[in-house]
């Protein structure tokens, strides 16, 4: 097998491994590892492994006493006292101990059977893993030993009823460090919970604590959905994320330096039935006191009650390295929030065959904020771009009109229509690199401003889109923008005329890209997100780059990789790029047979 991409790890298989005196060195001897393909048939959802009585007794309980210290125990005593005024004593009683006989029954096995002296380490971790049969997937980025780029972020979706997924000590070997995770400020007002809280080293879900552990170079762990994401429950085949007004994290990320590591735990939407109001009246109020309420069923029907055996399975993406930036601007809080959201998504597509959720889909919810990083990475519907055409000319009126107090310095240059991309060349050597607002008039015509100047930048995108020599790669999904392929040392030299023009022309793409984000002008510039992670240097590019970017190649090569010798030699294939016979893989490699 070649170097290992991806490792897997069942924690029911660590046994006297699970303890913090163990060094993560020892649990990757019990990892199962692949390359780029995955792991193949080796499923990360099957069968949990059997529960003795006692295990089973304590998560009940223990999943109980979680539940109620959460805030249902506050309706079952509610309901307790209606029933004691109006003379239903027994009834009072029996919710009475609904309560109190789960905590005494789990408190007894917690005082007689753990020895752990850190919580995170305690025995209903253990029995968590076998009860839910959790396994963690994470990629070689990750892996031990990972040089030091500054902390980490753990970004973690779905959050489901409770984040059940979540292990403590994994997180904490996994990060190299202790990880610090934040939980809504009003569960350390419990009684109780807020003493556990604390001692298991989480933090209130405030801005001020995450900061000053990322200051003290300590790791954060953040459920991203949030109490919002409770309420999107899975409709059909398809999961719903609260993510687009997620950016609060990104840009506590882009100050801290840190990088932002993407988590989807694949079984959350499955572990308790939520009931959604169809006015979203819990939602907003839930929202409002930042306090889950929203009513549920467990194992088998039970109202508020214990979790399904359903087996879990956290993956985690690669992570996404923010420079550090003391005020970041929104521009780049927008920019580093889509290549998370696009995380995510990568993240979702290459797990999901293997937790046997090959049909499942993952969309992306909230408020959406327009911006040019967006613009340039997805597709525009024609609602969306006239939508986004009203924000901006707003905001070039708004603009126009503080003229006079902001003193912005503008830049009016006047070009012709017949000679368009030439002119583009002239104005963008000339004035990209300023600060000065550009401003185009066309010659012969009457008008200024914002309306010829974003004509001018959507001619010169599609211009540079269908011209001759194609820039740009064909049939990419989407219809996103990928460069085609030329031969490299042939475009070095730029000896050639096409040579040069088509350097002469990516250069004039990154000036009005560069342009068009100084200026805050929006710009439908579908370029592609590998294309945006490849010029910041956030990831090389790798057989899933291939495949977002040419599905029907990578197919093919994946089917080249299952075939005997004997079929590949029978393909006739040489060492020259598919589709692209005059681009050489290897010196004199149109001559060499593929074997």
């Amino acid at each position: 097998m070649s170097d290992p991409r991806f490792y897997r790890l069942d924690l029911v298989n660590l046994g006297d491994l699970f303890h913090p005196d163990v060094p993560f060195s020892e649990w990757c001897k019990k990892c199962q590892s692949a390359d780029e393909s995955g792991f193949g048939n080796n499923r990360l959802q099957d069968f949990a492994p059997d529960l003795t009585p006692l295990e089973h007794l304590e998560r009940i309980c223990g999943t109980l006493l979680y539940i109620n210290l959460s805030g249902a125990g506050l309706l079952w005593l509610t309901i307790a006292l209606i029933c004691f005024c109006c003379g239903w004593h027994g009834t009072a009683m029996t919710f009475t101990n609904y309560i109190f006989l789960p905590m005494g029954i789990w408190l007894l096995i917690y005082c007689f059977y753990d020895r752990a002296k850190d919580s995170r380490y305690g025995i209903h971790h253990k029995n968590q893993h076998k009860y839910l049969h959790m396994k963690y997937v994470w990629p070689v980025e990750l892996h031990p030993p990972r040089p030091s780029k500054g902390p980490l972020i753990f970004c973690i979706v779905p959050r489901g009823v409770l984040p059940l997924g979540i292990d403590y000590a994994m997180f904490d070997k996994l990060g190299a460090g202790r990880c610090n995770f934040a939980a809504p400020s009003i569960l350390f007002k419990l009684p109780l919970v807020g003493h556990y809280l604390q001692r298991s080293g989480v933090v209130p879900a405030n801005a001020k604590n995450i900061r000053a552990a990322l200051a003290r170079n300590e790791n954060v762990g953040v459920v991203l959905d949030g109490i919002g994401g409770l309420f999107q429950a899975t409709e059909g085949r398809q999961e719903v994320a609260y993510l687009l007004k997620r950016k609060g994290i990104v840009k506590i990320a882009l100050e801290a330096g840190a990088s932002l590591v993407p988590v989807y735990g694949f079984g959350h939407s499955e572990l308790w039935t939520t009931v959604i109001d169809p006015f979203r009246l819990l939602e907003r109020l839930s929202l409002a006191l930042d306090m889950p309420l929203v009513p549920f069923f467990g194992l088998g029907g039970w109202p508020l009650g214990p979790t399904n055996r359903v087996p879990l399975a956290m993956v985690f993406g690669q992570p996404l390295e923010c420079p550090q930036k003391a005020d970041p601007s929104q521009g780049e809080i927008d920019c580093y929030h889509t290549f998370l959201l696009d995380s995510f998504k990568e993240t979702f597509d290459k797990h999901k065959v293997l937790c046997q959720a090959g049909d499942l889909a993952l969309r992306l919810i909230g408020t959406q904020c327009v911006c040019v990083a967006r613009c340039m990475s997805f597709p525009l519907s024609l609602q969306c771009a006239k939508a986004q055409h009203a924000h901006s000319q707003e905001a070039h009126r708004r603009l126009e009109s503080e003229v006079s107090v902001a003193s912005v310095p503008r830049q009016k240059v006047r070009i012709s229509r017949q000679r368009l991309l030439e002119s583009a060349v002239k104005v963008m050597n000339l004035y990209s690199s300023g600060n000065a607002l550009l401003e185009i008039e066309y010659v012969g015509e009457v008008g200024t401003g914002s309306g010829p100047t974003l004509e001018f930048y959507a001619q010169v995108a599609e211009h540079l889109r269908s011209s001759s020599p194609a820039l740009f790669r064909q049939n990419v999904p989407a219809g996103m923008l990928f460069p085609a392929p030329w031969d490299p040392n042939w475009l070095r030299s730029a000896d050639d005329q096409v040579a040069q023009q088509i350097l002469e022309r990516f250069r004039l793409l990154g000036q009005i890209v560069a342009k068009c984000i100084i200026d805050n002008r929006l710009v439908d510039i579908q370029l592609h997100p590998a294309v945006w992670r490849s010029v910041l240097g956030l990831a090389p590019l790798s057989q899933e780059s291939l495949r977002a970017v040419d599905p029907e190649l990578y197919s093919s090569l994946v089917n080249i990789r299952d075939m005997d010798s004997s079929k590949v030699a029978e393909l006739c294939l040489d060492f020259t790029l598919p589709g692209y016979p005059k681009i050489e893989l290897k010196p004199g490699g149109a001559g060499i047979t593929v074997t």
